[in-house]
């Protein structure tokens, strides 16, 4: 803790503890105006035992007040200090400070009491209040839950973040929402194809057939498009799929050991139910050809997606007149 001298600016009455000789040469250095910070390097040289810190804080503080009631201005009392404390004096602001509490008329030297920590917003109350909020309502905003518990929205988020940790996600795009009869459906047909697994030859049953869209070009091979140019020419440009190009639709039947039956849908031609009862009828010819021994035993299964033209009634009376069975 620093050590320094404490005395009045009016009567420059020394306070501290030491031989008269000493007293005597500390007074000669105050009346020639010597710093307060040359008086304490003669001090701790001789041994003598100052005020502290806290007692000299407490000296310019009544100074100041002093200066202030006697009508001395900011500025000369600010200035007054550094001539007589020099380095130890205190700064413009608090000097400001206790001179405005002078001017005003405290006498006072001490700080005020201060009022202590204030009480956190996010209490256990707040934050039932705010899951109540949320169980209402998933969408609500920060904004609104802060005005709903009656916080600031920087606590509320804090709240939301660090107490509750939740974190606000969008979602995602399904193609529908299935009910629970669906759902339960779903689980039991997985059941059951789980059992099925269990039989090795069941994957080897299986026709699978699928349909898709192929654009109708001749490709220009890469030997094909070479051109002479000049050296130093830039490639020329090749596009890779015209968009312009014409497509068609290819229908394909496939098991374990190759295509059943690939046929294309005519031009202009929509995959209906009649369609495609008759594809199915090319392809048990194809099965009775290619695949013998799944004819003979009836043991092929058919798979294919949910197509309008798969699912119709009339394609599932076909298939059930023909003996087909689908997984």
């Amino acid at each position: 803790m620093a050590l320094c001298v404490s005395f009045w600016f009016t009567g420059h009455v020394l306070h501290t503890i030491g031989s008269v000789l000493c007293r005597l040469e500390i007074c000669h250095l105050l009346k020639n105006s010597v710093k307060v910070g040359r008086i304490s390097e003669f001090c701790e040289l001789h041994g003598i035992r100052l005020f502290t810190t806290m007692q000299t804080r407490s000296a310019q503080r009544t100074h100041i007040m002093v200066c202030a009631r006697r009508g001395k201005s900011q500025g000369d009392t600010f200035r007054l200090l550094q001539e007589v404390y020099g380095d130890l004096s205190v700064s413009c602001l608090t000097c400001r400070h206790w001179y405005v509490r002078g001017f005003v008329g405290e006498t006072s030297v001490e700080d005020r009491p201060c009022p202590g920590p204030t009480l956190s917003a996010r209490q256990p109350e707040r934050i039932d209040a705010m899951q109540q909020l949320l169980d209402k309502d998933r969408h609500a905003t920060v904004r609104q839950i802060a005005h709903g518990v009656q916080v600031s929205c920087g606590t509320a988020h804090r709240i939301l973040k660090i107490d509750l940790k939740l974190k606000k996600k969008t979602p995602k795009f399904v193609p529908k929402v299935l009910s629970q009869e669906q759902k339960d459906l779903r689980v039991e047909i997985c059941h059951e194809n789980l059992k099925k697994c269990e039989d090795v030859l069941f994957f080897w049953n299986i026709v699978t057939g699928d349909e898709s869209w192929f654009s109708v070009r001749e490709p220009e091979m890469k030997s094909q498009s070479l051109q002479w140019l000049q050296l130093g020419a830039p490639h020329p440009k090749k596009v890779i799929r015209n968009k312009c190009d014409k497509k068609t639709m290819l229908i394909a039947f496939f098991d374990d050991q190759g295509i059943v039956h690939v046929e294309f849908v005519p031009p202009k031609m929509t995959v209906t139910s009649n369609f495609y009862c008759g594809v199915l009828a090319r392809l048990q010819e194809n099965i009775r050809r290619k695949r013998p021994v799944l004819w003979q035993d009836n043991s092929y299964l058919l798979l294919h997606d949910n197509a309008p033209g798969h699912k119709a009634a009339h394609t599932i009376t076909a298939m059930a007149e023909t003996d087909m069975n689908s997984v």
